[in-house]
């Protein structure tokens, strides 16, 4: 099990080649997990949440499974109602195929490549493919950070002390940490914001029900863990993995193939959408400085 704010059960599995499962706040039991942040903190703005890396999705499966069939919401404050679901899949129990979804980019080029190879298989499998957009990504990441710089970095930077271990170049280059902290008004703003930008995508996803077959709203979306292999000491965040966590929406990270970088050559389209941060770090992308075999 490992906890998860903004990709840290999630981009592990994606390095490693593994699964990594970020459920909704509320489903996995949180109450008194340790963190960096100041103690209540974790239970406001931008809900930390516990979930599974593991080998396969049976054994994420299984994990959570496991911990609805114990009832945490009766001794977890944190938990909510949310008993293990005895249906079928969506597939068998609407016997109809599945509306997925994809958001494509912009990425580079050798997961541009994957990613429509995954595509095709869908689509040969009988299932449904529909072209979205993460709608206000941006200011999403920036909200997100806003959140994560409520109280400066104090506690952060405290509990490194006692250890005498630094803040990370990426951490410190990025703006992240320390910074100056927000006041009670300015949180309350940022929550309200929140809130509208969970409204909109709930909105986003139900309109979806007017591109797909069967009328109804997409199923699921798939898209990339990250637009670009991240170069190391540089990387700080994904425009595909904070967004759930502002949201509060459940997402998987799982290996679709290995890819050989020295045939999966795709043009794609300039940077945007994406932030600044990730724009700059897309444009410093050289394929020939990475390793030639890496899992996505």
């Amino acid at each position: 099990m490992a906890t998860d704010i903004g990709g840290s059960i999630r981009f592990p599995a994606y390095a490693n080649g593994v699964y990594g499962f970020k459920p909704s706040s509320g489903r996995v039991p949180y109450y008194n997990i340790k963190g960096y942040w100041p103690p209540g903190e974790e239970y406001n703005g931008v809900l930390c949440v516990a979930g599974p890396i593991a080998v396969s999705m049976r054994d994420c499966e299984l994990i959570i499974k496991a911990i609805a069939e114990t009832e945490p919401w009766k001794y977890d404050p944190t938990c909510i109602y949310s008993p293990w679901p005895k249906q079928k899949t969506l597939a068998a129990d609407d016997k109809r195929p599945l509306s997925i979804g994809v958001v494509r980019g912009p990425t580079a080029e050798p997961i541009t490549s994957i990613l429509a190879e995954a595509c095709k298989k869908i689509t040969d499998a009988g299932h449904e493919l529909v072209e979205m957009e993460i709608i206000n990504g941006p200011e999403m990441l920036d909200l997100t950070t806003k959140i994560f710089q409520v109280d400066g970095g104090k506690f952060l930077v405290d509990l490194c002390s006692t250890t005498n271990e630094p803040l990370t170049k990426t951490v410190i280059d990025n703006g992240l940490y320390p910074c100056e902290p927000a006041d009670l008004s300015q949180f309350f703003a940022y929550s309200h914001r929140r809130i509208e930008l969970q409204k909109a995508w709930a909105e986003y996803w139900e309109q979806s029900a007017g591109t797909t077959a069967s009328g109804k709203p997409v199923d699921i979306l798939l898209m990339p863990i990250s637009p670009f292999v991240p170069r190391v000491r540089e990387f700080l965040s994904s425009p595909f993995i904070n967004v759930w966590n502002l949201l509060d929406y459940p997402a998987l990270t799982f290996t679709a193939d290995k890819i050989n970088l020295s045939k999966h050559k795709v043009e794609i389209p300039p940077p945007s959408n994406i932030g600044e941060t990730n724009s700059e770090q897309y444009c410093k992308y050289d394929s020939s400085s990475n390793k030639k075999e890496i899992s996505h």
